[in-house]
Order: structure tokens, then sequence, then C-alpha cells
């Protein structure tokens, strides 16, 4: 009956991969805190990853019911309405999320990421970004701000937070090559050729890494 214990055991066999268990352990954890929506969102949790969406989606929703600003549970309940096609509910859901004082990582990339794709490109930014200030070290609300950037045309910005994912994830040769994209399309040459040779440093892929040297070739005998 001790609700951090069993909460803490869940949390375990989760992340072993182990969800059945950890379901019961979290419904345990439910049944001793009913007040708390943290146990029933892992409920939820466990419920997704067994593929049990329909009851996924209930249990989300009674976390929402117990605490409006539960983002994760948001944002996970937002992405299996809009997998169904129920993308208006899904936004408002988001958006009511947010206004209830909502701040998690999980609810502004969501929430950004169909902004995006529904065009809204400007708000999809500040949703982005917001994700950013709370977890400035996760690559992912970065790479999503700066693919936002670039389809905005704001390219040194964006080239400014590439860089910034990049210093995040410096083996990543893909980052290096967008870089190096960002800066020939804006004329600085001495600046792709840095990206360049730090993306060469990383590439395995023989093909690609050969088209890395022709690059740096040209731009060395560039005037």
């Amino acid at each position: 009956h001790n609700f951090p214990a069993l909460a803490l055991s869940g949390q375990c066999l989760r992340d072993a991969g182990r969800h059945a268990e950890a379901l019961e352990l979290y419904r345990r954890a439910a049944a001793e805190n009913p007040a708390s929506a943290v146990p029933v969102a892992n409920v939820a949790g466990s419920l997704l990853q067994l593929g049990r969406r329909a009851e996924a989606e209930k249990e989300f929703r009674h976390a929402l019911a117990l605490d409006p600003t539960e983002g994760d549970s948001a944002a996970n309940l937002a992405r299996l309405l809009r997998e169904n096609g129920r993308t208006a509910e899904a936004l408002e859901l988001l958006d009511r999320t947010v206004a209830a004082g909502g701040s998690s990582v999980q609810l502004f990339v969501e929430r950004g990421t169909m902004r995006a794709t529904a065009g809204r490109l400007e708000e999809a930014l500040d949703d982005f970004r917001a994700a950013v200030r709370r977890a400035p070290e996760d690559p992912q609300p970065l790479e999503n701000a700066a693919r936002a950037l670039f389809q905005l045309g704001r390219l040194r910005e964006a080239a400014l937070t590439y860089e910034t994912l990049a210093r995040l994830a410096p083996g990543r040769a893909d980052v290096w090559k967008t870089l190096v994209a960002l800066y020939l399309e804006l004329g600085l040459g001495a600046e792709a050729e840095r990206c360049a040779r730090a993306a060469l440093r990383v590439e395995n892929e023989p093909a690609e890494r050969a088209r890395l040297e022709e690059l740096l070739a040209g731009l060395a005998a560039a005037p």
C-alpha cells in the first residue's frame, strides 16, 4: 500500500520494457492515491505501449479531469486524436491545457507540430521555442524550431538554431550538412567549409564522405 514504492516500481518495470507488469503496479498506485493524476497518466501510458489505444484514451481523459494542466497526458491524447483524424479536437484540447497552465515539453512540441502541419508556422515556432526554454538540452524542440525558421525563410536564425543543435549533438552529420547548405545559401563560404569539415569528421557513409570532400575541394579553390 506504499504509494511512492508502487509508483517507482512501476517506473522501473516500464523502463525495462515490462509494460504489462508496470500497468498493474500503476493501477495499484492509482487506487492508493485516487486524487492524483500522475498514476492515472502512467496507467494510460502503459496501455498505449500495449496497443490498447481506446483504453489509453479513456485514462488520459481521466488524468486531465483530475488535473487539467497534465501536459503529457494532453499531448499523448492529442496525438491519438490526430492519428484518428480528429485534428480540430486535438488542437482544442492542447489550447485548453496550455490555457489551464500546462507547461510540459511534450505539450508544446505536440501543439507546435500540429500548427506547423496546418501551415501556422509562426505559432508553431512560438511553441517550439517554449519547449526549448523548458528543456534547453533536448534536441527535438531545437530541431523543430530550426525547421520552422527555415520554412519561414529566416535562414540566419535557422542557422543559429542549427548551430545550437550541433553543439548538443556534435555527432550528427545530418545537422552539419544542413548547416553547410544554409551557409552556402547565405553566401558564407568560410562557415560552410567549417561545417563541412565537421560533417566529414562524423560521416561514415562512403558516398557522403566523397561528396563532402568534393565540396571542400571546391570551397578551397573558390576565390
